[in-house]
């Protein structure tokens, strides 16, 4: 077996998160099939926390993550022999050498988080709330959510730490108690990559963090993707919509695919193959052909009120100089 410490750690967080929708969303579980799923998610969220904060602190400096840093060796922490950092000197050395802070409510929550591990680990359990404990991990979760979203640079994930992510993000998006800590997420990956003017309202969760390039689309909250045809359609809603009288896709006037769709809300053409975007002041109709057309191809006089041609009807008007 090979993982990386992160990769490790994002594991162990994306059990926990699995338990834990099952716990939500299956009715036919018993009360002791509940608690069973609850120790789990517990067990490995605690881990994979620890791991995750480790991991932070290993990018600052190797040493860090030793238990002693003055007998910290190189090779040992290439063998994994060695004895690392514990978890309330984790959290003092994240604010002490990294400058994260953890307020003390998010402290309290961790170490509640930790003595449950302990107990689970290492003693029976008494009786627990199922509700308390289920809250402690949530809260826990949001606190690990907005780890991920403050301090780590996620585009120097690794393939596969960068693949757990991704499954986290879309795992912990279905639990209701934590929609707006993965649209925090979401928006601040959106713009940490500059594609912010480029998404759409996606058809699928209506949230709008859809992407359009190179002819899939693909939606950065809820990992909807289809291919542009298939997506423009279902953006439209469907055949049975434009049989009704919908506007079906047309004609791109950058990339010339049959998916530019308008957006009626933002007032906006996207183009599901190529992905450009337009205003819906940018974009008029061919008085010719009726294709649409970029309103600056053949300037128009306000005035005059000048038609507006395609690039093809407007080689053909005779004398248009």
């Amino acid at each position: 077996m090979k993982f990386t410490m992160l990769e490790n750690g994002f594991d162990f967080v994306l059990s926990a998160v699995e338990h834990l929708l099952e716990v939500e969303n299956d009715d036919k579980l018993s009360a002791v099939e509940k608690q069973k799923l609850m120790k789990y998610s517990i067990l490995h969220l605690s881990s994979g926390i620890e791991l995750v904060f480790k991991y932070r602190l290993l990018q600052e400096n190797w040493t860090f993550i030793f238990s002693d840093m003055n007998s910290a060796e190189k090779k040992n922490l290439e063998k994994g022999d060695f004895k690392s950092v514990d978890s309330k000197t984790l959290i003092r050395r994240l604010d002490n050498f990294c400058d994260i802070y953890f307020s003390d409510k998010d402290k309290r929550y961790l170490e509640k988080l930790r003595q449950r591990r302990n107990k689970i680990e290492h003693y029976e359990v008494a009786d627990e709330n199922l509700y308390a404990v289920e809250s402690v991990v949530n809260k826990c979760l949001s606190i690990f959510v907005c780890f991920i979203t403050d301090h780590l640079q996620r585009n120097k994930f690794l393939d596969e730490e960068q693949i757990l992510f991704e499954s986290i993000k879309y795992s912990i998006a279905k639990l209701v108690e934590h929609y707006d800590d993965i649209i925090k997420l979401v928006t601040n990956e959106i713009e940490s990559k500059g594609i912010g003017e480029y998404v759409i309202p996606c058809p699928e969760c209506e949230e709008p963090f859809l992407q359009c390039e190179n002819a899939i689309v693909h939606c950065h909250f809820c990992d909807y993707t289809e291919d542009s045809s298939s997506a423009a359609l279902n953006y439209l809603g469907g055949y049975r919509a434009i049989a009704q009288g919908g506007e079906p896709a047309q004609e791109c006037p950058e990339c010339g695919q049959d998916n530019f769709v308008f957006n009626e809300e933002l007032r906006k053409y996207v183009c599901f193959s190529c992905g450009i975007s337009y205003d819906a002041v940018e974009i008029d109709s061919c008085q010719n052909c009726g294709n649409l057309v970029r309103a600056t191809v053949y300037e128009k006089d306000e005035e005059e009120n000048n038609p507006v041609f395609c690039d093809n009807c407007l080689d053909n008007i005779p004398n248009r100089d």
